[in-house]
């Protein structure tokens, strides 16, 4: 993942005990932060993130006056849909009610105080490299409204062939990755998996409300999260029986293979594929591959297209076994949440699985009795 320039980022602490507040400005600081605004009153933290403009806020829960539950239902008002705005909340409540409630009001992600130092810089970074892609999509965008000369309508049909296009080229690579896979989905679904664990991915990074371009590129990337299939040797790939030591080590190559096809690019696409391509096999509590990365080291990218891979993959049938029905696939993500998956993921992909679209769409239901 490219490290963005931290020093231009601007980020809003609140919280009403000044010892928290001096905490997290002496940690920003130390890792290069310089624009840090500190709000111990509550009842002036909407009016310090806009009049700053904040790319990040730190905030607290538990405040007298206004909590930060109200700041975050102001937050959803004030700030419009199409900025991503992460907000990490600290809070020494960790139950699983809390985390809900506020993701509900447009919490991003969380850390638990005690805070530990190493955690706060890695979701601190992570955040604001999803909010980088997200801010340069939507002006982007935006540019290309405005700054052509061309007319809108023009304009907007000019950008829906391209998009088609990059869609198509994306597919068409993905699908090549997936042909003659090991996954022994039926042959005639052989090339759709990576479409849908694009449109799941996206579905969660929704649920987050993460706002801009993030989530369509995102669907784009995560299509192209085993591409380093290519580099793994056929006879092994299409393989029927158990993996030996041997050939599952050639099989866990294809993320550094992946990340390696796809690093070094000037888009923004390319750069969040080679990042889920390399990632997506890392679990939370670093018991994955290829790196042992674990919790908030892992990209947030890539902890969502590990969900979203998981529920395709047991929703749909296979050559080995029938899918799963989805009160199993729920419990298989709930028993998962805080070891092998992110739990603020899970908690997401678990509220869109229970919506008609998700259950609808995203696997088969629950078997009738």
């Amino acid at each position: 993942m490219a490290e963005p320039d931290v020093s231009n980022f601007r980020v809003v602490v609140v919280d009403d005990q000044i010892t928290n507040v001096e905490f997290m400005t002496a940690l920003l600081e130390r890792d290069g932060f310089r624009h840090i605004f500190g709000v111990t009153d509550p009842r002036r933290a909407l009016d310090v993130i806009i009049a700053e403009d904040a790319d990040l806020v730190v905030l607290d829960l538990m405040m007298p006056h206004v909590d930060g539950y109200e700041v975050l239902q102001s937050l959803r008002r004030q700030v419009p849909a199409s900025r991503f705005l992460p907000v990490l909340v600290m809070t020494a409540d960790a139950t699983p009610e809390t985390r809900h409630r506020a993701l509900e009001l447009g919490a991003t992600d969380f850390l638990t105080k005690p805070v530990n130092v190493l955690e706060a810089t890695l979701r601190i970074r992570n955040l604001l490299h999803t909010r980088r892609l997200a801010e340069a999509e939507r002006l982007r965008a935006e540019r290309d409204a405005t700054s052509t000369g061309v007319e809108p309508e023009a304009t907007r049909e000019r950008l829906h062939l391209l998009a088609l296009a990059l869609r198509e080229t994306v597919g068409q690579l993905a699908r090549l990755a997936e042909h003659g896979g090991r996954d022994r989905g039926a042959q005639a679904d052989r090339g759709e998996h990576a479409d849908r664990v694009g449109r799941i991915a996206r579905a969660i990074a929704e649920r987050m409300g993460i706002a801009g371009g993030y989530p369509p590129q995102l669907e784009l990337a995560a299509r192209l999260h085993d591409i380093g299939q290519l580099a793994v040797p056929s006879t092994v790939l299409a393989k029927a029986g158990p993996l030996t030591p041997a050939e599952r080590a050639l099989v866990e190559r294809h993320c550094e293979a992946g990340h390696a096809m796809l690093r070094g690019s000037r888009s923004l696409l390319l750069q969040l594929s080679a990042e889920i391509a390399l990632a997506h096999h890392e679990r939370w509590d670093g018991s994955g591959y290829p790196s042992g990365l674990a919790g908030s080291a892992i990209p947030l990218s890539a902890r969502i297209v590990a969900v979203a891979d998981v529920v395709d993959a047991l929703g749909r049938d296979r050559d080995d076994r029938p899918a799963w029905p989805l009160d199993e696939i729920v419990e298989h993500l709930r028993s998962g949440a805080g070891t092998l998956f992110d739990p603020d993921v899970v908690a997401h992909a678990l509220a869109w699985l229970s919506s008609p679209e998700g259950g609808g769409h995203a696997v088969r239901p629950a078997a009738q009795t």
